[in-house]
């Protein structure tokens, strides 16, 4: 069968090339979820799309113009898997849409601002077809844009993944061994303890979200970066599942040097192993001289494999910011300090501010100056946001709408609620929030009823909704007036 997998290389000499390019069929900071890049018919044969991987000039320049594009309900996929497509039997080959800023150049990751931590995600709405086998890890390493450059210096913070022909996600993962020397390095695929059809039943379409988080001393300071790869299936209230859970390492803090590193010793200790290093970022560990520092901090392409699998859609979520423990210790957070302990860069408001490229030194205050955040942000808003599992820039009303009310012969009541646009109540319930319904006999006893906490488990889920049965009152008195409120979850304890 066809290799199918995606990798995110970024390289000097195409980062310089993309900077005169129209940004036509490319991937920008303005795909958000809300605004995914979509691929067209023609796009393929537009700059912004590109062959890697060629042997040859011919291939190089291939009309890609014939790609196919395959039906799934009320959308339709750029289907790599179809046999006429004009790189169908290379499967060495892969096809990569660019990624741009606003200045039409290659996204950096290097650090900006006050947060000594910035975090990147990528997504795409992909579907994977099974291999017998592992993409090539040496195609990987010294992947270039043309078939000229291959086999010369890397310069891309390059990863790799695909499905098995078991029917599991596997990763491209550098484990480095015990002499600390770049011969001891160790590139390879590992397979993770997820199936592909247990995230998507009949193995159909999921999100894949590329994180990326970065941490530096300062804006002058080497880098430190890492990713983790999540994987949900397309349906609105999928939850993410962590594929480099309990394969990777675990950041810590350096004392010595004041930052932030991985913890070499810890490689698949535990499940909050989950750290990789990308194969070029590595190989620069050892290898400076030969490496290009400015080139390994690009978001320059997202690349599929031109034989097999399918693509949807694409869009970004960029520069969010994690906090560190001297940030903790000398900002107030308002209402998110409760969920910001343990620890500071591993929690639930980093990890919705990561999703979606949330600053949260905005939310800050320092603590000798406690009137505002520290841009004017409004905390309140941002935290509802966090609650509800949403992009705080949404320009949407925060709030729980009911949308069915059904009484029964004995007294209960079936309940549904919808989150506002952009929530899916069933990633706010298993995360921060949780459901407080009030009922009262008139309006105004609403305010001083006592309101019912609803379990997540007793919540049916569809869609962007939540299905409820509510009881009869206890006297059999009917409770025809209810509001319906989203409060913060008791934070977990401190470790």
């Amino acid at each position: 069968m066809r290799t199918s997998h995606v990798s995110l290389p970024a390289f000097l000499a195409l980062a310089c090339a993309l900077c005169a390019l129209l940004a036509r069929a490319q991937l920008t900071p303005e795909n958000k979820a809300d605004n995914p890049y979509v691929p067209q018919a023609g796009d393929l044969a537009a700059q912004g799309w590109s062959v890697l991987n060629a042997a040859d000039e011919e291939t190089q320049d291939t009309d890609l113009s014939g790609y196919t594009f395959t039906a799934d309900g009320t959308e339709s996929y750029l289907d790599f898997s179809a046999e006429d497509n004009p790189l169908g039997g290379l499967e060495t080959v892969y096809l990569a849409l660019g990624i741009v800023g606003e200045d039409g150049k290659p996204i950096t990751m290097a650090r900006k601002g006050t947060s000594p931590f910035r975090t990147d995600n990528v997504y795409a709405k992909v579907r994977f077809e099974r291999s017998a086998n592992a993409p090539s890890m040496d195609d990987l390493r010294t992947m270039y844009p043309t078939y000229q450059q291959t086999g010369g210096t890397a310069v891309a913070p390059k990863l790799g993944l695909y499905v098995n022909d078991d029917g599991y996600f596997c990763v491209s993962r550098v484990r480095f061994g015990q002499t600390g020397t770049l011969d001891d390095l160790v590139f390879e695929f590992c397979t993770t303890e997820v199936r592909y059809d247990d995230v998507s039943p009949g193995e159909g379409a999921v999100v894949v979200r590329l994180e990326f988080q970065t941490f530096a001393a300062t804006e002058q300071a080497p880098s430190v970066r890492g990713f983790r790869i999540w994987v949900r299936d397309a349906a609105d209230d999928a939850e993410e599942i962590c594929l480099t859970a309990g394969l990777g390492y675990r950041w810590t803090q350096d004392d010595a040097n004041l930052g932030y590193t991985f913890d070499f010793s810890s490689l698949g200790a535990d499940e909050d192993c989950d750290w990789f290093y990308a194969i070029d970022s590595a190989q620069m560990e050892f290898d400076i001289a030969n490496m290009n520092g400015p080139a390994l901090e690009a978001l320059n392409q997202l690349a599929f494999s031109a034989t097999g699998g399918g693509f949807y859609s694409a869009w970004l979520a960029i520069n969010g910011s994690a906090l560190t423990q001297e940030t903790l210790d000398n900002y107030d957070f308002g209402e998110f300090n409760a969920f910001l302990q343990g620890n500071p860069m591993d929690n639930l408001v980093t990890d919705w501010a990561s999703r979606y490229g949330v600053d949260l030194m905005q939310y800050g205050t320092s603590k000798t100056r406690r009137f505002m955040a520290a841009d004017g942000a409004d905390r309140t808003h941002g935290f509802n946001a966090f609650l509800l599992d949403m992009d705080p820039k949404a320009q949407v009303e925060q709030r729980l709408q009911v949308t069915g009310i059904v009484p029964a012969a004995d007294g209960s009541v079936t309940l549904t609620v919808r989150g506002p646009e952009g929530c899916v109540l069933k990633n706010a319930l298993n995360s921060a929030g949780i459901l407080h319904v009030t009922r009262a006999e008139t309006l105004d006893g609403l305010p001083t009823a006592a309101p019912t906490v609803v379990p997540v488990d007793k919540l049916a889920f569809d869609g962007g909704s939540a299905t409820m049965v509510l009881p009869p009152a206890g006297d059999g008195a009917p409770l025809p007036f209810i509001k319906v409120t989203l409060q913060p979850n008791e934070p977990p304890a401190a470790e």
